[in-house]
C-alpha cells in the first residue's frame, strides 16, 4: 500500500488526537503527576517565598537579602517600570513577575519530554501500531497526532497552575498592590505563547529521537538533555544575568516557532513505517 506520506486531514488528525489522550487520561497515576508538581510551583512555593522574604512576616530574612540583590541587578528598563513602586511593591512585583517565570516552563517540557518518549513504545506494547501503521493515515498526520497529544498534557498543566498562581499573588499581594494587579501583559505572551511552542519543540524532538535510536529509552534521555538549558536559564534569571522580558520572550516565540518546522520536518524524513513494524522494542 502507497502513502501520501505529507497530507494532512483535520478530521483524521482531530481523531487520532483524541484516541491518544483518551488513553492518558485514564491512568490517574500520570495524570496527578502532571498537575501536582505544577500545584506545588504555582501554590505553595510562592508562599513560602514571599514569606522568607520578609515582607509577610516583617523580618528581613535570607531571601528578602537575596531579593534585594535581585532588583539591584535587574536592566534600567525595567528598574524604571518598578521606580514608582515602595520596596514592598517591588519586591511582590519582580519575584511574581520575573523571578517564576523559568518555573512555568520546566514542567511542561517534562512532561512532554516523558509522553513523546513512549508514545511509539505505547502503541506497540499495547498491539496497536501495527494496525495504525496499516490505516490510511499518513505520515505527517500519525507524527503530528503524536507530537500535539504529548505537548497537550503539559500545556494544560501550566495553564491551570498560571490560574492558581494568579490567585494566589493576588490573595497575597492585593493589600500592598492595592488591589488585583496580576496577571501583567507578559505573562500573558509567556504562558499561551511560549509553553505551547515549547511543549511542541520538546516533544517533536524527543518523538524523532525515538524513531532513530534503536532503545526507546535512549529517546527519553537523551530528551531530558533539552531541561538542563531550562535550567540554565532558571540560574541565569535568579543571578541577574538574564531577564524574561517582553522582548526576550518574543524573540525566543520567534525562534520556537522555526525549530519546530524544521524538527517536525526532520522527524518527518526519520519515519519509515517498514522499520516500526519490524522492530521488537
Amino acid at each position: 500500500m502507497r502513502y501520501n506520506r505529507t497530507v494532512l486531514s483535520c478530521q483524521r488528525l482531530a481523531s487520532l488526537i483524541r484516541k491518544d489522550l483518551m488513553v492518558i487520561l485514564r491512568s490517574r497515576g500520570m495524570v496527578a503527576n502532571f498537575f501536582l508538581p505544577i500545584l506545588l510551583v504555582a501554590g505553595i512555593l510562592p508562599l513560602l517565598v514571599f514569606a522568607g522574604s520578609g515582607v509577610l512576616i516583617g523580618a528581613p530574612g535570607t531571601v528578602g537579602q537575596w531579593i534585594v540583590t535581585f532588583i539591584e541587578r535587574l536592566p534600567r528598563s525595567i528598574t524604571q517600570e518598578v521606580a514608582s513602586l515602595s520596596y514592598q511593591q517591588q519586591v511582590y512585583y519582580v519575584t511574581a513577575v520575573y523571578y517564576f517565570a523559568p518555573f512555568f516552563l520546566l514542567k511542561p517540557a517534562s512532561i512532554g519530554i516523558a509522553l513523546s518518549g513512549t508514545a511509539i513504545v505505547g502503541e506497540k506494547s499495547g498491539r496497536t501500531l501495527e494496525t495504525l501503521l496499516m490505516s490510511p493515515v499518513s505520515d505527517a498526520e500519525l507524527l503530528l497526532s503524536k507530537v500535539v497529544c504529548c505537548s497537550i498534557p503539559g500545556t494544560l498543566a501550566t495553564w491551570v497552575g498560571f490560574f492558581i498562581y494568579s490567585i494566589v499573588i493576588n490573595v497575597v499581594t492585593g493589600p500592598v498592590m492595592n488591589g488585583t494587579w496580576f496577571p501583567v501583559p507578559l505573562w500573558f505572551v509567556l504562558i499561551f505563547l511560549l509553553v505551547p511552542l515549547l511543549s511542541l519543540l520538546v516533544a517533536s524532538l524527543t518523538l524523532a529521537f525515538s524513531l532513530k535510536l534503536r532503545h526507546p529509552g535512549d529517546a527519553t534521555q537523551l530528551g531530558n538533555l533539552i531541561l538542563f538549558p531550562l535550567i540554565a536559564l532558571f540560574f541565569s534569571q535568579a543571578f541577574g544575568w538574564l531577564h524574561f522580558d517582553l522582548t526576550f520572550i518574543t524573540v525566543t516565540g520567534a525562534v520556537l516557532i522555526v525549530l519546530n518546522l524544521v524538527l517536525f520536518a526532520a522527524a518527518l524524513r526519520v519515519f519509515n513505517r517498514k522499520r516500526l513494524a519490524e522492530s521488537g522494542f
